[in-house]
Parts: structure tokens; C-alpha cells; sequence
């Protein structure tokens, strides 16, 4: 597996919309989500949940304005 570059991850950030997408399929559970440069914590209310192999579920809705990166290891 390879690692990327922390991303900005694919999603309007709107405050409405909660799904992103990353760039390259990813390896489950080496998903690290930033909002706004703070890492999130995944399941958390305010975190976010993966569903591979490019999805990633906010648990709250960005405000515009608002930044989203992923670092992740890639699947081969």
C-alpha cells in the first residue's frame, strides 16, 4: 500500500452536504480526516464513518468556508 498526500478531499462544502471522496480507493480503517487542519475522530458524533473504497461520511455537514483533507494508505 502506498501512502498519499494529505488530499482535499471531493464534496461541496455547503453546510448541507456530509459525503466526500478521496481521490484513490483506500485501505479501511487508515483513514485520518482533517476539517479546518484539526483531525476528527472517526465514529464520533462530530467524526466521520469510511465506506470503501473512496467514501467518507461527515457526521456534520461542513459550513462553507470550511476545509476537508484525508490522509490514507491507498490499496494497491
Amino acid at each position: 500500500m502506498t501512502p498519499l498526500p494529505i488530499e482535499e478531499l471531493a464534496g461541496t462544502v455547503d453546510g448541507v452536504n456530509d459525503t466526500f471522496l478521496t481521490a484513490a480507493d483506500f485501505s479501511p480503517g487508515s483513514v485520518t480526516v482533517f476539517l479546518n487542519g484539526l483531525v476528527r475522530q472517526a465514529g464520533d458524533a462530530d467524526g466521520w464513518t469510511e465506506s470503501p473504497p473512496r467514501t467518507i461520511i461527515l457526521g456534520e455537514a461542513p459550513a462553507t468556508g470550511d476545509t476537508v483533507h484525508a490522509h490514507y494508505l491507498r490499496v494497491p
